[in-house]
């Protein structure tokens, strides 16, 4: 059994323009955001033994503070920050899932819109009502957690997941 934990990272600021999108820093929702997040990743118990993670500022102050604020992330965890993430395709996206080594069960993507929306709606195997509310757009800071009942991250195909659990 498999499990993948899809994050948008939290609310990035817009107060200053002139920043290139890939160095957006978090706003003050955006900091709120993780607090929530945080209730909800050790309520459900969704802690990652692998993250996969784009190398923006805002993705990346995203998982240093989830890092920070959960303590059960003080296990060893794989993390690979990556800049080709950062706006990656959801085909690409499948690939690196796909070459995820196989020892890990748990695997957490921290990336942006609209890469989430388009591998959600690929790995899910039924459309969830509530995925529909989300078809145009996938708030900051959504978390969603699906499980597959393969054993193999190379074998995972389009439908192989059941979503188990998410908030926005």
């Amino acid at each position: 059994m498999k499990t993948l934990i899809l994050l948008r990272h939290v609310k990035s600021s817009w107060s200053n323009h002139q920043i290139l999108d890939h160095k957006r820093d978090i706003s003050k929702t955006g900091y709120k955001q993780i607090s929530k997040l945080m209730l909800f990743i050790n309520d459900k118990k969704c802690i990652p033994d692998f993250i996969h993670s784009s190398d923006s500022s805002r993705a990346l102050k995203t998982l240093n503070h989830i890092q920070k604020e959960l303590p059960k992330f003080k296990k060893k965890i794989k993390i690979n920050r990556s800049k080709k993430m950062y706006l990656i395709d959801d085909i690409l996206m499948k690939n690196i899932i796909r070459n995820t080594p196989n020892n890990y069960k748990k695997l957490m993507i921290i990336n942006h819109e609209p890469c989430i929306r388009a591998l959600l709606f690929y790995l899910l195997n039924k459309k969830d009502k509530i995925l529909n509310n989300l078809i145009f757009s996938i708030p900051a800071s959504s978390i969603f957690v699906l499980v597959s009942k393969k054993n193999n991250w190379k074998n995972i195909k389009k439908g192989d997941f059941n979503l188990v659990n998410f908030q926005n």
